[in-house]
């Protein structure tokens, strides 16, 4: 196995980087389209990316004579395409972001609504052998909230 050269990560990097930009737009408009299944089949694909993002990078910064040594041409691309990267990965952010709060604001009013359905009941029910309000709580029936464990 060859040792790359610094300009051969460099230029590895700046590969990546823009592949990694290409991913994060695609990704932000088959959300917005709420294509889901797509969207997951990126993932695999974003998680390559990073790594190889996140090893060449820290492969140039490691080397600090090494830097040094690329021409001023590919560092300004190196910097250029990182305000780029950046860029991207903001907006990837705000709508991946803005999508699951939407989300979740849908299952909380979901939740919400079943809750004050369970609460309105009127009337007596059986319980037990006596007779109970209906809204009054149940030894089975466990309070409705959404799992954000997960």
């Amino acid at each position: 196995m060859t040792a790359m050269s610094q300009t051969d990560r460099a230029a590895a990097l700046l590969d990546v980087m823009g592949r990694l930009s290409i991913l994060f737009d695609d990704e932000v408009h088959l959300v917005r389209r709420q294509q889901r299944r797509e969207v997951n089949e990126l993932e695999p694909q974003k998680q390559a990316l990073a790594r190889a993002y996140e090893e060449l990078a820290r492969a140039l910064r490691v080397d600090g004579e090494g830097l040094a040594e690329l021409s001023p041409e590919l560092r300004d691309r190196i910097t250029a395409t990182t305000r780029s990267l950046g860029e991207a990965c903001r907006r990837n952010l705000v709508v991946l972001k803005a999508h699951s709060d939407v989300h979740r604001g849908v299952v909380d009013a979901i939740v919400k609504a079943f809750n004050q359905d369970r609460q309105h009941e009127t009337g007596y029910a059986k319980r037990r052998g006596g007779a109970a309000p209906a809204g009054f709580p149940r030894g089975g029936a466990p309070a409705t909230t959404l799992d954000t464990r997960l």
